[in-house]
C-alpha cells in the first residue's frame, strides 16, 4: 500500500481498494446517506423561503416614514437566511410565523420541537467520518464530536437514513403548508393560492 520513493514514502494508488475512501460501505448506504443530505439542503431551501413569505405579507399598516426602514431590515433578514446555518433558520422561521398578523398553525410548537430533534442528525451525517466498515447489518458509528454534545455513539444504517429523510421530507411538507395556510402560494410553486 506504500511505496519508498527517493524522498520517502508515497501511498501506492493501484493499491488502494476500489472506491477508495468510500469502500467500507455498501453502495445503497452512500446512495441513502447522500439523499439525506439532500433533503437536508432542500429543508434549509424551504425555510428560507417560508421566511421570505412570512415576513413580507404582513397586513399591519405603516406609515410611509417608516416603509424605507422596514424594506431595509427585510432584505437584510433576507440576505442573512441565505448564509444562516439550519439553527438559525429554524429560530427566525418560528420567530416570523410567531409575529405574523395571520398565522395560526395547531401544533406549531410542537413541530419546532420535532424539527430541532430531526436536525441534530444533519451535521452528524454532513461532517461525521464513515471510517468504520459496515457491521453485518450494513451500519456503522460515524467519528463526529460536538463541542457541546460530545461524541456521536449512536450506530447509522440504511433503516435509520431512510427514518430520517421521511421525517425531513415531512417537516419540510408541514413548512411549506404554514405558508399555504395563509393564502399564498409557497414561494417558487404554483397554484390556486395567491402569488407573493
Amino acid at each position: 500500500m506504500v511505496k519508498q520513493i527517493k524522498d520517502g514514502f508515497r501511498l501506492n494508488k493501484s493499491s488502494l481498494p476500489k472506491n477508495f475512501p468510500t469502500h467500507l460501505h455498501p453502495s445503497n448506504f452512500w446512495e441513502e446517506l447522500g439523499r439525506t443530505i439532500g433533503a437536508f439542503g432542500f429543508l434549509e431551501n424551504t425555510l428560507a423561503r417560508a421566511i421570505y413569505a412570512f415576513t413580507g405579507t404582513k397586513e399591519k399598516e405603516m406609515a410611509e416614514s417608516e416603509v424605507q426602514a422596514a424594506l431595509e431590515s427585510w432584505y437584510k433578514k433576507l440576505e442573512k437566511s441565505l448564509l444562516d446555518p439550519l439553527s438559525n433558520l429554524i429560530d427566525v422561521y418560528a420567530k416570523s410565523v410567531k409575529e405574523h398578523d395571520l398565522s395560526d398553525i395547531d401544533r406549531f410548537g410542537n413541530f419546532i420541537i420535532e424539527l430541532r430533534k430531526i436536525t441534530v442528525f444533519r451535521n452528524v451525517l454532513c461532517h461525521g467520518a464513515w471510517l468504520e466498515p459496515s457491521d453485518e447489518q450494513g451500519g456503522s458509528i460515524p467519528l463526529f464530536a460536538h463541542p457541546k454534545k460530545g461524541v456521536w455513539e449512536t450506530r447509522i444504517d440504511v433503516k435509520m437514513l431512510i427514518c430520517i429523510r421521511k421525517a425531513v421530507s415531512d417537516h419540510a411538507i408541514f413548512i411549506m403548508d404554514s405558508v399555504h395556510q395563509l393564502g399564498f402560494q409557497f414561494p417558487g410553486t404554483v397554484g390556486p393560492l395567491k402569488k407573493i
